[in-house]
């Protein structure tokens, strides 16, 4: 027997959607379209999980996402992460939103280029508030960050590495 997971009035969540039974969902939070939700995950209120067609959105089980967290599609979080208020996930790039990259004809930066739209963060990430993770970005275990960070597109960061507030990395970059 499957169970569904009780979710407050307030919440929206699509029909492509799937909710482990030990999940547990805030008011007022949205998911739609392909988002898939681990057993034991808690959502804060007010977040915004968005999947599309072949970017399917990943919450590993165990993980924590605390109030206004916005997932954008084709993110996987690693299982026992945590995620701080005001955080976003998957940004889309501008080249992803005018249709068209131009670094992909560019000798200097070919190597770097992450080709699918996804945003890989591995298991036991913790990300602080006000942060921001762009898409065509592939993170390893156990980032640490401090608030208000930013990892640009196209970035490979390893396991174990840290953040420190305010830190960024412009994109292009391993």
């Amino acid at each position: 027997m499957i169970t569904e997971p009780k979710l407050p009035a307030s919440c929206v969540v699509g029909p492509e959607a799937r909710l482990a039974a030990t999940a547990r969902v805030a008011e007022g939070t949205v998911i739609h379209g392909d988002v898939e939700i681990g057993a034991g995950v808690q959502i804060g209120r007010y977040c915004v999980l968005e999947g599309a067609p072949g970017r399917k959105t990943v919450i590993a089980p165990g993980s924590l996402l605390e109030d206004f967290v916005k997932v954008h599609p084709g993110v996987f979080l690693g299982e026992k992460s945590w995620v701080e208020a005001y955080t976003i996930l998957g940004h889309p790039t501008k080249a992803d939103l005018m249709g068209r990259d131009v670094s992909t004809t560019s000798d200097r930066v070919r190597d770097l280029l992450i080709k699918e739209p996804k945003t890989v963060i591995g298991p036991g990430a913790v990300i602080r508030y006000h942060s921001v993770i762009y898409t065509h970005v592939e993170i390893g275990a156990s980032l640490i960050t401090g608030q208000g960070i930013m990892i640009r597109e196209h970035t490979r960061i390893g396991d174990h590495c840290v953040f420190g507030t305010h830190a960024s990395t412009d994109g292009y970059c391993c």
